[in-house]
């Protein structure tokens, strides 16, 4: 239980497959109603979205600088941008976009979105926010993310964090996501075991990690 994950909920699809697993244990011939068009329809998204926030296909060049950040002094998974280029964008099993901010040359705030092939209709996100300017450039980025994957016909949008990141997961849990059943295991190989640090202390999980981006 090293890593959670939050999931929002974007089409009535991803609700209705609850509803149809509970049927389907009570009434084994019961019709499935997430595959219908009832499972299509979007779920209602207010929220206004900057203009500023691009969208870029693929991994982004400017997220580089996101990469460089590293959450001290919790020890956290270390990515360049050649290894996340490889997993999330030359990957023919994959579809991505990179979120941020035009001004923000220093990319502060980020988010990548991606999809499996797969899998098509339930989208993963990675986000990335500087603490020293946490506030409004995340949650725009954030908010854009969302919105984008909602605009493609996403049925759900979620995110790893490790269960010690609090900060993030109130962000997320600020703009929708919820705490889904369950987490995910962290396995450590580590060269000196007298100097390995307790799971709960790593921080900076996410979806980029033991290539969790390419499972269905």
């Amino acid at each position: 239980d090293a890593g959670v994950v939050y999931v929002l909920p974007l089409r009535l699809g991803y609700l209705l497959e609850k509803v149809d697993r509970r049927l389907k244990s009570r009434v084994p011939a019961a019709p499935a109603l997430a595959g219908t068009v009832l499972g299509s329809l979007p779920l209602p998204r207010t929220r206004d979205t900057d203009a500023a926030i691009e969208i870029q296909p693929g991994v982004a060049p400017l997220l580089e600088h996101a990469l460089a950040r590293r959450p001290q002094p919790t020890p956290a998974p270390a990515y360049d941008l050649e290894y996340v280029q490889w997993q999330c964008a030359r990957c023919p099993d994959i579809e991505s976009w990179t979120c941020l901010d035009a001004r923000d040359a220093a990319a502060s705030a980020a988010a990548l979105v991606f999809r499996a092939r797969c899998a098509p209709a339930d989208w993963r996100m990675v986000w990335w926010e500087a603490a020293a300017r946490a506030g409004a450039v995340g949650a725009k980025v954030l908010r854009a993310a969302t919105a984008f994957a909602h605009a493609q016909g996403a049925r759900s949008l979620s995110a790893i964090v490790s269960r010690a990141d609090e900060r993030t997961a109130d962000r997320l849990r600020a703009e929708g996501f919820r705490l889904q059943r369950g987490g995910h295991p962290l396995y450590v190989n580590p060269s000196d075991r007298a100097a390995f640090v307790p799971f709960d202390c790593v921080g900076a999980l996410s979806y980029l990690d033991t290539d969790l981006a390419h499972l269905p």
